[in-house]
């Protein structure tokens, strides 16, 4: 398993760039664990973690499946995706 962590105010380009490595990751047969990390302020606006989820969900859905949508754990959210087969 691997694991990439991103904040929420994550740019475009730096988010298409993890994308990208979670497209070689699935390739290889591993499973993809992403977690959101809030940090000071941020925790107070959780839902800005929703449209980036889904932003990830629709670039990475042609060669994944989410498997596992992981509740808020303290500052981290995290989405466990498998590759499809």
């Amino acid at each position: 398993m691997k694991e990439l962590r991103i904040r929420p105010k994550i740019g475009h380009h730096d988010l298409d760039i993890k994308i990208e490595h979670m497209r070689e990751f699935l390739k290889e047969h591993d499973k993809v664990r992403l977690t959101i990390v809030f940090r000071g302020r941020e925790m107070e606006h959780k839902e800005q973690a929703n449209p980036l989820v889904d932003r990830v969900k629709e670039k990475i859905g042609d060669v994944a499946v989410l498997e596992q949508d992981i509740p808020m754990e303290g500052n981290r959210k995290s989405l466990l995706f498998a590759p499809k087969k």
